[in-house]
């Protein structure tokens, strides 16, 4: 007979096992004697119970006990769902404390076997939390760490650590949640144990549909007088560096009988120049194609993309195919504006010219401007094959990387291509980095139920960074040097962007210090300045910021996962992505030499001429000094350079030349302009301003000073 006053307890230990009612065999019963509690006045080998006192369960017990079971089981599932071991804990009841209808005081305890699958999770859910330090035991020890605590002293002090500290936000609700639900609940069309293929499968058609995109817009072309060759919009037979072209341009031949057959890409006619030129005896150009001539003959130095769309050839929105044919020297190339280019005159002599003419050609189309969008979608469709948040991330900056080498940048050589998987590899060092430590914070964790934000607020601004160098092209000088300032458009720009950039900035800061971080970041960033400047000072370098250190710098700011700082935190990438994959990864310091060259190193030393009209007209000598030395400063420097034309016609440490042109030409009132500049370690620096001569002896300053030769 069962005795209803006694009531069985359930231990919440996963190791017990269910004991044999029958108790003969003694072998089979492995109970642990803290987990059984006899009752003494039971008699071993009661009917009603086993030789051990564990008293026997009918079936209304057993069913109680099973209901209990699944009761604890929601509770727990509940609980984990939150992601607080602490919670759960307390909200499952402890089952020393769970008794049945029917008690007893001398109740037994009865162990269970647990068979179903969740409570062999939830045990090991249990043995994990045991075995690790709580989330709030962390946070204690991490507090008091003693750097912790001096910079929290510190912050107090400073008055910039809230009284109470927030918690860090993470996003709770996607971006039209009905929406956003069903695009989540697409991949339910697979079978569940099938989840893992759609992922694939995008993958891979992601990298074919890209491949033929890339591979029919660029390797395609052809012509009946061979394959063009694809130039950048920058491309020209005449480099602006004289060293390039060498003594009276040897290592730029041939002059004339050449033809080359060209493929552009589009947008030229927006790629402006960005440097002072000097032409002839004014700087002009600045912020415009760089062509020079036409109607027929162009300057060799002429950009030969603009200069294309100039004589109507190619396409401004999709490029085009041009025979290029060289027709040697020229004494004039005319200003001209045709096809919404303006070309620039010059009215002197110069060794090597080109025309430009029709060629018949297919695929010569540039679809760079149809592949954008097609890039976008790719990306933004991709979360909805359920991708993990570092396979989102790893394919983002992938994408962007070969977005900006095929399509972003229009240069295809061999050379580019084979930099760029170099850069690739280093793109994914850095970006390996930001994710552990901004991105996976900043990002969704789930990109699947985010698809719309993730597409308005990362993929959207991301790829606007990965063409702000295209987009600012027409606009400002894409730079962070002097001549940025040099025109009231580019000036405009930087009065209107750089505040902005600075306010978000100070925004973010502000929300950072909201969550007790504004004085780790500040202590951050000042060592981060203290080490930059110091190495610069200490190895006499100069600081250089590209494209993608100003990403690295921003990145950080972005640590919040809030719409805004996802925006923000997008252009920082693209930012970073565009300046890596386009110009690789560049110092952050330049050297003396590095930080001399170019049109903005107007405190070089320069010489300048002396020039006598007698000696120039009866000898075509020309003269130039530095200071009050007729001689190379000691040590300093290695030679000079004198320019007739922008042609390198001299390169020694004399300072007293005769110049062959001047002697030769027949012409005696021809103008020619001279320059002349130091040399240090084989590179020109900066030349003086030109001087305007002729065979006849009558010699133009700058200053506008004129000396003519004695009658």
């Amino acid at each position: 007979m069962m005795n209803h006053n006694t009531a069985s307890v359930i231990p919440s230990r996963a190791n017990t096992r269910t004991v044999p009612v029958n108790g003969d065999d003694d072998d089979d019963i492995a109970i642990d004697n803290a987990y059984v509690a006899n009752d003494p006045d039971n008699d071993d080998g009661d009917g009603e119970r086993g030789r051990f006192g564990i008293e026997r369960l009918d079936d209304t017990q057993q069913q109680q006990q099973h209901e209990q079971q699944e009761q604890q089981q929601a509770s727990i599932a509940t609980t984990t769902t939150t992601g607080s071991n602490a919670a759960l804990l307390k909200q499952r009841p402890p089952r020393q404390q769970q008794q049945s209808d029917h008690h007893h005081p001398a109740a037994a305890i009865i162990p269970v076997e647990d068979d179903d699958d969740d409570n062999d999770e939830r045990h090991a859910l249990n043995n994990d939390s045991a075995s690790k330090p709580s989330h709030a035991a962390a946070t204690a020890l991490h507090q008091h760490h003693p750097l912790k605590r001096l910079l929290e002293r510190w912050e107090k002090k400073l008055r910039i650590r809230p009284q109470t500290i927030r918690p860090i936000p993470t996003l709770s609700r996607p971006l039209f949640p009905s929406l956003s639900a069903k695009l989540d609940a697409a991949i339910n069309i697979v079978p569940l144990h099938w989840h893992w293929l759609p992922l694939w499968i995008y993958a891979l058609l992601w990298m074919l549909l890209f491949g033929l995109l890339v591979h029919f817009n660029i390797y395609k072309a052809s012509t009946p007088l061979g394959k063009p060759e694809y130039i950048s919009c920058t491309d020209n037979l005449w480099s602006w560096r004289m060293e390039t072209c060498g003594l009276d341009g040897m290592y730029c031949h041939p002059f004339r009988n050449a033809s080359y057959i060209i493929r552009c890409p589009t947008g030229c006619d927006l790629t402006f120049n960005q440097n002072r030129r000097w032409l002839g005896d004014s700087q002009r150009g600045f912020m415009q194609p760089w062509v020079v001539g036409g109607n027929p003959a162009y300057k060799a130095e002429s950009w030969i993309c603009p200069s294309a769309i100039h004589a109507g050839l190619v396409s401004k929105a999709w490029g085009g195919c041009a025979k290029v044919t060289l027709t040697g020297e020229s004494l004039n190339y005319p200003a001209s504006e045709q096809n919404g280019v303006t070309s620039l005159a010059y009215d002197a002599w110069f060794p090597k010219s080109y025309e430009l003419s029709y060629v018949e050609s297919s695929h010569c189309t540039d679809y760079s401007w149809a592949i954008t969008p097609v890039a976008i979608l790719l990306v933004a469709f991709f979360p909805l094959v359920h991708p993990t948040l570092g396979t989102y991330a790893f394919a983002l900056l992938t994408a962007g990387h070969f977005y900006v080498t095929f399509v972003g940048i229009p240069i295809h050589s061999d050379d580019w291509l084979a930099e760029s998987w170099a850069r690739y590899l280093v793109m994914l060092a850095f970006a390996y980095i930001l994710y552990r430590l901004f991105i996976r914070v900043t990002l969704p964790s789930q990109p699947s139920k985010y698809l719309l934000d993730l597409f308005l607020f990362v993929v959207i601004p991301f790829f606007f960074a990965l063409h702000l160098e295209v987009v600012m092209a027409p606009f400002a000088d894409f730079g962070l040097t002097s001549r940025a300032f040099r025109e009231p458009r580019t000036l405009i720009l930087f009065i209107i962007g750089v505040p902005t950039v600075v306010i978000i900035c100070i925004a973010q800061l502000y929300l950072l210090r909201r969550h007790g971080l504004l004085g780790t970041y500040i202590l951050g960033y000042a060592l981060a300045i203290l080490l930059y400047f110091s190495l610069s000072e200490a190895q006499n370098l100069h600081i250089h910021l590209h494209h993608y250190t100003l990403g690295l710098i921003l990145v950080p700011l972005t640590r919040l996962q809030t719409r805004p700082s996802l925006i923000f935190h997008a252009f920082a990438l693209g930012l970073f992505v565009q300046g890596l994959s386009r110009w690789g990864p560049a110092s952050p310091f330049d050297t003396t030499l590095q930080n001399l060259a170019g049109d903005e190193a107007v405190w070089v030393p320069r010489p300048y001429f002396d020039i006598s009209p007698l000696s120039l007209r009866d000898t075509a000598t020309v003269h130039w000094s530095i200071g009050d030395q007729n001689t190379l400063i000691e040590g300093s420097y290695d030679a000079y350079s004198l320019l007739l034309n922008d042609v390198e016609v001299y390169r020694g440490t004399e300072n007293t030349v005769v110049v062959n042109r001047l002697k030769e030409d027949a012409d005696r009132g021809r103008r020619y302009y001279l320059r002349v500049a130091l040399v240090a370690a084989g590179a020109a620096l900066e030349y003086s301003y030109p001087v305007v001569v002729h065979g006849n002896g009558t010699v133009v300053y700058q200053n506008g000073t004129v000396s003519d030769p004695p009658v």
